[in-house]
């Protein structure tokens, strides 16, 4: 009996189908990237590598009909740079958000403050460092301040004081200040004119720092940037313009100190017995009062303000 050949199946081509891949429990989000990849798209959206700057020229005043007629003139700080305002949105996104990109805005950018008057002589606008609440103000890495006053006035002088030591009271211990550099320039401001236009009793005024043989008279005023002493955990401090070697460098050491550090002793001023009249009073009573100058330093520093140090080269009242 013969045998019947056995009909072969035909061989599949296909490979078998594979199970579909596990659907993600919950859809993709930002903070599911990398902190590099999230913080490459921090830099694409937010300033960084730049100079941050508040200063007269970024305030500028503005009128508004509403309230009396001596609040009607304003301020406001105008955006510099222009993209600033994206940061403001970006970092009001959610906590989060605020605290990664705070390292890129306030880390990597160059916070300068000018003490000074611009052009048109405006006095109202004030301590520059006020503009920045103080929780951004102890966020900020690296800041420059720039002085450029008549510093050999004592209200100037003491008011410029003023605001350094109120902005380290600000900053406190909890401050992330790592670079500082600070420039003191004395001088005059004079009245100068329009060059591209004319406008009727309009009078401008530019500042002339002191230069020449009233350079070294200038670093007489040197200590203006005393309350800087009272940073500390400052790694790397910069202090140029009117201000002698020695000072810039004794100010650098003491704030580069760790925190918890006592800090320098006061130095003691003789005093001397006047006939003043009191505020409000009628007839003048005999006083104690410190023979200190306005411009002399109130910590002692040692040589450093003497007199070979252009301490006692200042001839102004005050």
């Amino acid at each position: 009996m013969a045998s019947t050949p056995t009909q072969s199946r035909p061989i599949s081509t296909t490979s078998p189908s594979l199970p579909p891949p596990p659907q993600p429990t919950h859809p993709l989000n930002f903070f599911d990237l990398p902190t590099e990849l999230r913080l490459k798209i921090y830099r694409h959206l937010l300033p960084h590598g730049q100079t941050i700057e508040i200063s007269p020229r970024t305030i500028r005043p503005y009128y508004t009909p509403m309230g009396s007629p001596q609040s009607r003139i304003q301020h406001r700080l105008i955006q510099r740079p222009p993209d600033l305002q994206h940061a403001r949105n970006v970092l009001g996104t959610c906590r989060r958000f605020r605290d990664e990109a705070a390292d890129v805005l306030y880390g990597e950018n160059v916070f300068r403050f000018v003490l000074s008057r611009d052009a048109l002589g405006y006095k109202t606008v004030g301590n520059s460092f006020l503009w920045l609440p103080t929780s951004v103000l102890r966020l900020i890495w690296k800041c420059e301040v720039v002085i450029r006053e008549e510093l050999h006035r004592p209200e100037i002088y003491r008011r410029v004081r003023r605001w350094l030591a109120h902005t380290v009271a600000r900053l406190g211990e909890g401050h992330a200040l790592r670079e500082l550099r600070v420039s003191i320039q004395n001088g005059d401001f004079v009245q100068t004119a329009p060059r591209m236009f004319s406008i009727q009793n309009l009078r401008l005024q530019a500042f002339e720092p002191w230069e020449g043989e009233e350079e070294e008279r200038a670093k007489g005023f040197q200590f203006v940037v005393e309350p800087l002493a009272g940073l500390r955990g400052v790694r790397k401090v910069s202090i140029t313009g009117h201000v002698e070697e020695g000072l810039a460098k004794a100010v650098g050491e003491v704030m580069g100190m760790k925190v918890g550090w006592g800090g320098i002793g006061k130095r003691e001023y003789a005093c001397r017995n006047v006939l003043r009249k009191k505020r409000h009073a009628i007839k003048k009573t005999r006083m104690m009062v410190s023979t200190k100058r306005f411009w002399q330093p109130e910590l002692d520093w040692g040589v450093v303000g003497d007199e070979e140090m252009g301490g006692g080269q200042v001839m102004v009242g005050g």
